[in-house]
């Protein structure tokens, strides 16, 4: 058992090192165009800056083990000496990039209240049903329509607050501060009640609702606003 145990190891690291040289020789003939690795080249201390944040850089992105990664000090000396670092750096992630990266930082920086919209939208393409396409469709032109009546009456309240001094609104700490959570709580709660907002989608405007409580405009002041806005909203 220890014996394959070990045989499986070896199997294992010398064909993580074949990975490993197969990408390098990938990003070495996208910023040299060539297929012959330089393995002689005398480091320069001029180049060693550009050595280590080339190396730094593949084996971040190609995950290649440090002390293996540095079998390639001497051939990227050599890419360091006839290229810049922006250009070892771009190859790099070119030849590493995950496919789902990019997947994956759309939906980080998607608010979680449009991952709803997504998916309606994916599923209304994807199904094959005539019916529940029409389905589809129709509750994804809903919801459309419910948020963009929201965000109306959201400008409309801001106008009355703020009038045309609506740049506070990006004049916010980007955590709230503690003093600010009783106003910032009961101008939300009372905003999605009164204008009909689900709370998953009111949330967007959280940061808009601490800017208002950051610059002194309380729930005294937006009160009023919001119910005369939205007095009226179950008419619609």
């Amino acid at each position: 058992m220890m014996r394959e145990h070990l045989k499986n190891a070896i199997e294992k690291e010398f064909a993580e090192r074949d990975r490993t040289d197969r990408v390098f020789r990938e990003v070495w003939w996208l910023v040299h165009h060539n297929r012959d690795v330089v393995e002689e080249e005398e480091m320069q201390k001029e180049h060693w800056p550009c050595v280590k944040t080339s190396l730094a850089v593949y084996e971040e992105h190609c995950h290649v083990h440090s002390s293996f990664g540095l079998k390639y000090v001497r051939p990227v000396a050599h890419l360091c000496k006839k290229h810049n670092f922006e250009d070892i750096a771009h190859a790099v992630r070119e030849v590493c990039r995950d496919p789902h990266e990019e997947e994956r930082r759309f939906f980080r920086h998607l608010d979680v209240h449009e991952i709803e919209l997504v998916v309606l939208e994916k599923r209304m393409e994807e199904t094959e049903c005539p019916v529940v396409r029409e389905q589809y469709k129709d509750a994804l032109e809903k919801e459309l329509a419910s948020r963009d009546r929201i965000e109306r009456k959201f400008f409309e309240f801001i106008h009355k607050v703020l009038g045309d001094k609506t740049e506070i609104l990006e004049q916010a700490p980007e955590k709230p501060q503690e003093e600010h959570y009783p106003c910032m709580k009961a101008s939300i709660d009372d905003f999605e009640e009164t204008c009909g907002v689900p709370a998953a989608h009111g949330l967007q405007y959280t940061r808009a609702f601490s800017a208002l409580c950051h610059h002194g405009i309380n729930f005294e002041k937006m009160h009023p606003a919001i119910h005369e806005v939205c007095g009226r909203h179950c008419e619609e």
